[in-house]
């Protein structure tokens, strides 16, 4: 059995933005496993670089934080002590290191830029595990809008708070990643619900959308959001997607999709959209935000072109719950 990911947090304070022309000054790292146990603990604050400076803004922060300044200035060591006793810290740890810090780029800049001067080496390899990063994928939210402050509540520990000593941050921002690894897993094992609507033009043609981020066309629609109906989110995605204000109310069909090794347990909801006319086609107005490339009006054989094979068979088949006026319950895209 291969042995466990140990979940490094690490945090560093330093006088200045890059390590050489400018010192790191403390670091501490909590070390958890994917449970969120806390097994070890390492800090150590260091002497400065003999050739290197302090920036001028960096030492103007430092002059609003005087308990963390000081905090980081007791117990001073050579750096290539320190670096020596944290490599082997880290090799004595049960499992494979992963350096996890907020953000990543910065702490791990130094890290290894220290790790690598002193020792010759680092066990984290090339790279960390970015909790801000993190927070966009889960929160579906922009990369600067995916600060700690935007980031939900419940995903903090009350009882570890930010106060800039090395140490104190490490164990916050590895609880912080423990919440937010126990809430991906827990996530992982619900089913999608997603919501798509048939639109068609007066020529019975069926309305798709470009998107950016895959090669295959989709029906107008997206995932349906927590605390959300599966026709409230059909109704908003056709508003957010196409600009038009539809009533939206019929349900076509529901497909089940099983989960696979790439994708997870899902329940797809075809609404009947309507049929548009030319006034309204004119109105479409796609996102601001380059998630859709284009849109367009197709023929079923067309279609089969532009769709994955799951997305065919439930276009075609919500066109037969149109046209017999009978719902179709489908799994994985075939009538049952």
């Amino acid at each position: 059995m291969a042995p466990p990911e140990i979940y490094v947090s690490t945090d560093i304070e330093a006088d200045g933005p890059i390590p050489g022309l400018y010192s790191m000054l403390s670091f501490g790292s909590a070390a958890y496993l994917s449970d969120k146990t806390l097994i070890a603990t390492f800090s150590a604050n260091l002497e400065t670089l003999p050739e290197a400076s302090t920036h001028p803004d960096t030492m103007r922060w430092w002059e609003t934080q005087p308990e963390a300044w000081a905090a980081c200035h007791t117990d001073l060591e050579p750096p290539e002590q320190a670096m020596r006793r944290y490599l082997d810290w880290l090799k004595a740890l049960p499992g494979k290191p992963v350096f996890v810090a907020y953000p990543a780029t910065f702490d791990f800049m130094f890290v290894y830029w220290y790790l690598i001067r002193f020792t010759g080496e680092s066990p984290f390899s090339h790279g960390g595990l970015d909790l801000k990063t993190y927070a966009m994928a889960m929160l579906r939210t922009p990369y600067r809008d995916s600060t700690k402050g935007q980031m939900p509540h419940r995903w903090f520990d009350p009882d570890l708070p930010h106060t800039h000593v090395a140490l104190d941050d490490a164990k916050e921002h590895g609880a912080l990643f423990g919440n937010m690894l126990a809430e991906h897993h827990r996530e992982a094992k619900r089913k999608l619900v997603a919501a798509a609507a048939l639109i068609l033009n007066d020529a019975g043609e069926v309305l798709l959308v470009q998107p950016s981020y895959r090669p295959n066309w989709l029906l107008p629609g997206g995932m349906v959001e927590a605390q959300e109906s599966p026709l409230a989110g059909c109704r908003r995605e056709v508003q957010e997607e196409l600009g038009l204000s539809l009533p939206i109310d019929k349900l076509l069909c529901l497909d089940h999709r099983p989960s696979d090794e790439s994708h997870r347990e899902s329940l797809q909801f075809v609404y009947w959209g309507g049929v548009l006319a030319a006034e309204q086609i004119a109105k479409i107005t796609l996102p601001t935000d380059n998630e859709l490339l284009s849109y367009r009006f197709v023929d079923l054989e067309t279609a089969a072109q532009l769709l994955l094979p799951r997305g065919i068979h439930r276009v075609r088949q919500a066109r037969l719950a149109l046209e017999t006026g009978q719902f179709r319950s489908l799994e994985a895209g075939e009538f049952v």
